[in-house]
């Protein structure tokens, strides 16, 4: 026997579209998607139109796939509160996990009418966004950084050496703050460490040397040359230290 495929939220909008869950009959509703309710049956039919309208704004969400992906709704009766609905986004092949939980608008009395959602991505113990409804569907449409989705199509190599340039400009500046301060000893060690981490992500152009350069001449150690220091720095101790540092 083929086994049945599982609806998906694209099969279960299109089913919705098409009329297939008007029926105020509980039946119906259950294949609409609801599992477990506080409510009148009666109010079930109303509630489904309100749930689906607000899944299909969404729908168009990167953060996950509505073919892969199924939905179910659920009334909750919180211990101080009111009755309030949700609906939930699970993975279809990873045994239904929950992957968000969504509340339009929470039944808690500290959390009265505020929409939120909750998630796998922490553990479902912080609301990933809250506030109003509005709030939520610009959190699900917002597309990912371009710095973000640049990475995920760029060579690893190249995406470490990218963030490995970026620290040498960061302490390329506490460098110079540092020699601004006079604090010339913690200057070249900075440049020091400049240098490590310069040869151990074996950088060539990729990096301007001309700033630590200058300041390499000002305390008086090795410049670098040709993208690296020819030589290294003096041991640093207190008797090699350049008389410019006392």
């Amino acid at each position: 026997m083929v086994a049945e495929k599982k609806k998906t939220i694209t099969d279960q909008i299109n089913e919705f579209k098409a009329g297939k869950y008007d029926s105020k009959d509980p039946g119906t509703q259950c294949d609409a998607g609801w599992y477990d309710w506080f409510c009148r049956d009666t109010s079930l039919a109303n509630k489904t139109q309100v749930l689906y309208k607000k899944l299909i704004k969404i729908e168009a969400s990167t953060k996950f796939d509505s073919n892969k992906t199924y939905m179910f709704m659920k009334n909750n009766c919180p211990v101080h509160g009111s009755l309030y609905d949700d609906f939930r986004i699970c993975d279809v092949d990873n045994d239904g996990d929950v992957l968000f939980c969504i509340t339009p608008s929470c039944g808690h009395g500290y959390r009265h009418s505020v929409a939120q959602v909750y998630g796998k991505a922490n553990g479902f113990e912080e609301p990933l966004v809250e506030g109003t409804w509005k709030d939520v569907v610009a959190w699900f449409l917002k597309e990912e950084e371009p710095s973000k989705k640049e990475e995920k199509s760029m060579d690893p190599t190249l995406v470490f050496k990218a963030r490995t340039v970026t620290m040498l400009e960061q302490l390329e500046a506490c460098a110079k703050l540092a020699y601004d301060g006079e604090l010339y000893w913690s200057a070249c060690l900075i440049l020091q460490t400049m240098q490590a981490i310069h040869e151990a992500a074996s950088l060539n152009d990729e990096y301007d040397w001309e700033p630590a350069a200058d300041l390499c001449i000002k305390l008086g150690v090795m410049v670098p040359r040709g993208g690296g220091f020819k030589k290294r720095f003096d041991s640093l101790t207190a008797k090699t230290c350049p008389s410019v540092w006392k």
